[in-house]
């Protein structure tokens, strides 16, 4: 769930007024170190949340405000938990008026939803994590993490940027900017407790604020498992079958578009070399963990008749510049093509990354949905093949 939240969203920057600048004399790398070691002790937790959009956020994302119990387990995917989501139409205190409940007892997924009166459930290993959707954004996940603040620890930088007080809990504020690529986020840690009390998701356009956190409490996972109200109707999950891209070996649908450079790219036009298409968008953490072996699948093949274009797709709001800028600000050379939701339609992409080696003959010699680290390996073989065999 982790890597899911810190890849769904666009790049985008926030501000913060803080009440104080940052401690003298304060390691922030000790700090964060003691809230890993303390939140991880947190066998047990619930909280009052309030899920709010940052600045500048789509309009997909939206206030929301509600309850989570947490028991931690061996695992984050066997950690049972309750999240209560609120109805935002109401100003009555948290947990007043559910408008949904999402809980998981160890065994089972179940989503209550008080709107439409439906009780859905599904054993784990038949998909009910599909039943979560984006719940898990609205969830303070480090507290079920077996390693929750490791990505913090290991990322490209902290600083420590001052105290401010988030309800009633004095906290120290770290700005984190991650490994690889993977996004900023700003915490705000309490100097007592030593546990997370808010977040900006910077990478992901919004924050999470905790309340009445309470780490002493005692649950039992059988607690967690929903039954439906009077009037309501009872269903089991089925999982849908997944659509899958265009298959090997159909034609690969012709399109045009415009490059960072503001000039028409068409497919047709390539006939004769072969074409790599990578599918992603700024947003997307493990399209971005991908790049740089595409860059180098760009230099491996740069005197061959071989194109490789980076296709944009997906991007919230209508800034055709962030690609163009990330391109840039990476120093990514190859071939870039924005606005492409219509084209990643037409190739049938339900996920991104998305590749596809188009050959000679303007077929579909390969594909491969998600960033694999062994994928630039893979490329570079198929193109090879496929250049061998048209004899360049």
């Amino acid at each position: 769930m982790k890597a899911v939240i810190a890849t769904a969203s666009a790049l985008l920057v926030a501000s913060t007024t803080l009440a104080g600048p940052p401690p003298a004399g304060k390691d922030v790398t000790q700090i964060v170190r003691q809230v890993d070691e303390t939140t991880l002790k947190c066998e047990q937790i619930t909280y009052d949340f309030r899920f709010q959009p940052l600045e500048g956020a789509p309009p997909s994302i939206q206030s929301a405000s509600g309850q989570v119990k947490a028991i931690m387990a061996d695992s984050m995917e066997a950690s049972p938990f309750w999240l209560e989501i609120d109805n935002p139409n109401t100003d009555g205190p948290i947990g007043s008026n559910p408008i949904r409940i999402i809980s998981f007892d160890g065994e089972k997924f179940y989503e209550l939803d008080y709107e439409k009166k439906t009780l859905r459930w599904a054993a784990a290993e038949d998909g009910g994590e599909d039943l979560m959707g984006v719940a898990p954004r609205y969830m303070m996940i480090e507290f079920v993490h077996p390693t929750p603040f490791s990505d913090e620890l290991n990322g490209e930088s902290l600083k420590l940027e001052g105290t401010k007080e988030i309800n009633g809990v004095e906290c120290d504020v770290v700005h984190v900017v991650y490994a690889e690529s993977m996004g900023e986020a700003r915490w705000y840690f309490g100097q007592k407790d030593h546990l997370p009390h808010r977040v900006e998701r910077l990478s992901g356009g919004y924050s999470v604020e905790l309340d009445h956190v309470n780490p002493k409490v005692k649950l039992k996972a059988d607690e967690f498992a929903l039954e439906a109200p009077e009037g309501f109707t009872t269903t089991e999950y089925e999982r849908p079958q997944a659509p899958k891209p265009l298959a090997v070996g159909v034609e690969a649908p012709d399109f045009e578009l415009q490059s960072g450079e503001g000039k028409t790219v068409r497919l047709k036009d390539l006939r004769g070399n072969v074409v790599l298409i990578d599918f992603w968008a700024t947003w997307c953490g493990p399209c971005k963990m991908a790049m740089p072996g595409v860059q180098e699948v760009h230099e491996h093949f740069k005197d061959k008749k071989v194109k490789v274009l980076g296709i944009s797709t997906w991007e919230n709001g209508d800034k055709v510049n962030d690609p163009i800028k990330y391109m840039k600000d990476q120093g990514f050379t190859y071939g870039l093509l924005v606005e492409g939701d219509e084209v990643a339609a037409a190739y049938k992409v339900r996920g991104i990354p998305t590749f596809f080696v188009v050959d000679q003959e303007g077929k579909v010699a390969y594909v491969n949905v998600g960033y694999d680290p062994e994928g630039e390996k893979n490329l570079v073989k198929v193109i090879e093949d496929l250049l061998s065999k048209g004899g360049v």
